[in-house]
């Protein structure tokens, strides 16, 4: 099924680590994945692999980064600059 997030502002990326640790933003720190990001948090940095409107597309870069080793990836949505849930994004 195609799936378009009707919302303006939001962006869909997928997590694929967090950690206590800075790690640089290098592709051979990723298992090969670049276009990586980071988000300082409190305690946990989270590291997101890609960024996009498209929730599709969200899903493909979701299969590319598990098929690199990040089984535990998951797809995270942002609106406005806030997080927010998926289902909440695709209404």
């Amino acid at each position: 099924t195609v799936e378009k997030a009707t919302a303006k502002g939001v962006i869909f990326k997928v997590q694929i680590a967090a950690s206590s640790r800075v790690l640089e933003l290098k592709a051979k720190n990723f298992n090969g994945l670049s276009n990586v990001t980071m988000e300082k948090g409190g305690k946990v940095n989270k590291y997101f692999y890609g960024q996009t409107s498209d929730y599709n597309e969200a899903k493909k870069r979701l299969e590319e980064a598990k098929a690199k080793g990040h089984s535990s990836s998951f797809i995270v949505a942002y609106k406005d600059g806030k997080s927010i849930s998926v289902e909440e994004a695709l209404k």
